[in-house]
């Protein structure tokens, strides 16, 4: 019965193309004799026209047309004249793939991720342009989620990556320049206590290996592992380096050495002032008190600097007690004198 149709076209002579539709049963074959689908276009490849490919099926419509074909590498879905591909209109979810191991590429026809876009210049990437008007809570953004709830601290909820690829865009070989990412500060107990910690992370000259350079504690508090630099690119290997003014309403430095109380112990020796006297007439500043120019070379440690000047007020003070002794002492003979004369 499934060979009446394409005899009956033979038979009256019918054009060939014709002669080649097979209707099997419920089913439509074109360039093959038993159809497996409703409808089975069947084409050996496609062909060309210029540098346009002509696929098996063309849909024309208005001044836009459709294919749909393939050949030994690809199966493809092209727009022609021109014509952007607009996938269904209507605004429905439209789903690529059903299993975690489909990959979509986009500028690139060997995706290795969910989602790989390949640009071919610089300066080329994902734009997300957010079409609604401004508010609190709009504005374009970029989401990334995992599923479950961190049960523990340090549990990676997710990150940007930067880096290159060298070897080839198909290659699994990454190399990583520096990344943001959010990790869990403890457990989470959901809508209730969320607490999370912020890392940046580059990698410095000489190293391959990543270092981290700020951290966001749960608390709200910034750590900065490395050096930082405010003005300036070139910290002097110091921890903190300010280039121009700074001001605050306060300042606390805490020493890693003794308090100068010291000098009011019984024990401590102060310097003739003599001595004292020909040091500073020979090297024109008081001693363990850098000169200006140290000062200017090295600049001056502002909780060591308090503890010398401390040191030099405490002293000055012994002097003077002692100084004030002597009047005393001294007022008395003068007295006692004085009574002799009478």
């Amino acid at each position: 019965m499934k060979r009446i149709i394409p005899l009956l076209f033979a038979a009256f002579g019918l054009p060939s193309a014709l002669v080649a539709q097979t209707v099997r049963y419920d089913s439509v074959g074109i360039g093959i004799s038993y159809p497996s689908n409703r409808l089975h276009i069947a084409e050996t490849s496609p062909a060309a026209t210029g540098d346009i490919t002509t696929y098996a099926v063309r849909i024309q419509q208005s001044s836009s047309a459709f294919g749909m074909g393939g050949d030994a590498n690809y199966s493809a879905i092209q727009s022609f004249n021109s014509r952007p591909l607009l996938i269904n209109p209507v605004g429905n979810n439209i789903i690529l793939g059903r299993t975690s191991l489909t990959n979509v590429g986009i500028g690139n026809d060997k995706p290795l991720f969910p989602l790989h876009v390949m640009s071919a210049t610089g300066g080329q990437g994902v734009w997300i342009h957010g079409t609604s008007a401004l508010a609190t809570d709009g504005g374009a953004f970029l989401r990334i989620t995992n599923s479950g709830t961190p049960t523990a601290g340090n549990q990676r909820i997710g990150g940007i990556i930067f880096g290159t690829s060298p070897n080839s865009a198909d290659n699994l070989v990454f190399q990583t320049a520096a990344f943001m990412e959010v990790r869990a500060g403890g457990p989470w107990i959901n809508n209730s206590s969320q607490p999370v910690i912020f890392r940046l992370v580059t990698q410095k000259n000489g190293s391959a290996a990543p270092e981290e350079r700020l951290r966001v504690t749960e608390d709200g508090t910034m750590v900065f592992p490395g050096n930082t630099g405010v003005g300036t690119y070139d910290t002097k290997g110091y921890k903190f380096a300010v280039n121009g003014d700074a001001i605050f309403t306060k300042i606390k430095v805490k020493s890693n050495s003794a308090w100068p109380d010291y000098v009011f112990s019984d024990n401590y020796k102060l310097t003739d002032l003599t001595d004292l006297g020909l040091f500073i007439q020979k090297e024109k500043h008081l001693p363990e008190i850098p000169s200006a120019e140290e000062v200017e070379r090295e600049g001056i440690d502002l909780g060591e600097m308090n503890k010398k000047l401390l040191q030099k007020v405490e002293e000055l003070t012994l002097y003077l007690i002692k100084m004030n002794e002597q009047n005393k002492a001294l007022k008395k003979e003068v007295d006692v004198l004085k009574e002799k004369i009478k």
